[in-house]
Parts: structure tokens; C-alpha cells; sequence
């Protein structure tokens, strides 16, 4: 018996789907705020221009981040909020530790449909919870450094 479809599409349309283009911004240093209102971090942002306006771009980050309590992190399309809970702070993780000199890895794999074949800009923002300590690449309560933070994106045409 040969299998001739997944998720309802058939074998001959999943092979329609191709990677146009890939852009990756890596940051290597560390950035620390406390500001509790939405931040630009620093250096987390890529840009992208799709080539067709019916393709999808797919977002993957990895964040090594820590806080000395909690902060909000969120995904931005320009200044449009994607890749997040239905919640009032719109964020893909809440950084939370316990310790306050250990980070850890947040990911999120986001499929976007932006409809646009102008340049679009995707970031990372972060809003401290009551004015504590958010650190990328570092441990908050030191110097030193603790790993790499990335944004990868990529065309996808349909």
C-alpha cells in the first residue's frame, strides 16, 4: 500500500514547498536592562524581504537568557506582536529563575504569514517585572559570559 497523503495534502504538493532564502543574525555579547517597559535587545533583530507576497516566513530564536525574578519577552514583526500567547503581554516566554546567577535556552518556531514583499524586520523585545535584573548571554548577577542568542529566518515558498 503506498502512502499518497499527509495532512491532507498529497505527496506532489509537499514538495512545493521550498527554502527561498535564509538570514541569521548571532549575538555573541551580553545585554542586561531593567527597564519595565517593552525594550528593543539589542542586537536580536533580522531582516527579511519575501519575494512573494503569498510565501510564509519561519522564525526560529533561541535566547539564552536570565532574570533575578521574572521578565516578558516577546516577538515583533516591525511593531506587530507575533509567535505569542493569546495574553495581554503578547510574550513567547516569561523568563523566571529561581537562582538568580543561571540562564537558560528559550526557543520559538513561528510560522508567519506577513503578505508583504517589502522588508520586514523581526525582534525581540523584553519588559522586566518590576524593574528586576533580565540578562541575555550572561548570568545576571555576574560578568560572565554564558552562551549565544540567534534569530534565524526563512522564506518559504508555497
Amino acid at each position: 500500500m503506498a502512502l499518497t497523503k499527509i495532512n491532507n495534502n498529497s505527496l506532489s504538493d509537499i514538495t512545493k514547498f521550498k527554502v527561498l532564502q535564509v538570514v541569521q543574525t548571532s549575538k555573541t555579547d551580553s545585554y542586561t536592562t531593567t527597564s519595565t517597559s517593552d525594550t528593543d535587545i539589542t542586537g536580536m533583530s533580522v531582516n527579511i524581504t519575501p519575494s512573494l507576497s503569498s510565501n510564509k516566513i519561519l522564525i526560529m530564536v533561541s535566547l539564552m537568557a536570565g532574570c533575578t525574578d521574572a521578565a516578558i519577552v516577546k516577538l515583533l514583526r516591525g511593531s506587530t506582536v507575533v509567535g505569542s500567547d493569546t495574553g495581554s503581554d503578547g510574550c513567547f516566554a516569561m523568563v523566571r529563575n529561581s537562582a538568580s546567577n543561571q540562564t537558560n535556552n528559550y526557543t520559538i518556531n513561528f510560522l508567519d504569514t506577513p503578505s508583504t514583499t517589502s522588508q520586514i524586520t523581526y525582534k525581540l523585545q523584553v519588559k522586566s517585572t518590576a524593574g528586576v535584573t533580565f540578562s541575555v548571554n550572561r548570568r545576571p548577577s555576574s560578568d560572565f559570559p554564558d552562551g549565544s542568542s540567534q534569530i534565524t529566518v526563512m522564506e518559504i515558498g508555497v
